[in-house]
């Protein structure tokens, strides 16, 4: 057997468990926090495929949140607790989920943190994200059939 058979159960079993840590985050507990950095920046990004050389701006936001938990003080950066997904319409910025989340994540906005109640470092503001669990959950099914 090789190491390709095996790939679909990795991916499965990722699938799995990235849906299992979006189920947990739902049940985290939750704090009032502070948004200490809000910025949407029109970057531009270079794209190599080939021999073709393509050049456009994307639309980053950078973020950055303060809360406490029992008296410490942390900052984190996740709006989901895994991944997330950064989708943009065409080539314009203005057009993209940067751009959405710096309009309703503002600097100096108060916000709802949920944490890790064993590891409170790690939290999110938008507990969940269920959509890389299915798409990974797809990409297995699809690899099942292929391998």
């Amino acid at each position: 057997m090789t190491v390709i058979a095996f790939l679909p159960y990795l991916v499965a079993a990722i699938a799995v468990g990235t849906l299992v840590v979006a189920i947990w985050s739902l049940q985290w507990p939750r704090v009032k926090g502070t948004i200490d950095v809000s910025i949407f920046d029109r970057e531009w990004e270079v794209e190599t495929t080939g021999s073709e050389t393509t050049l456009q701006k994307r639309g980053k936001f950078y973020l950055a949140y303060s809360y406490a938990v029992e008296g410490i003080t942390f900052q984190g950066s996740r709006i989901s607790p895994l991944v997330e997904f950064d989708w943009q319409f065409s080539s314009s910025p203005d057009l993209s989920s940067a751009n959405d989340r710096s309009k309703w994540y503002r600097k100096g906005a108060s916000v709802d943190v949920s944490y890790c109640p064993f590891f409170p470092k790690w939290s999110c503001l938008e507990p969940g994200g269920f959509a890389i669990g299915f798409l990974l959950g797809v990409v297995a099914a699809i690899l099942f059939y292929a391998v």
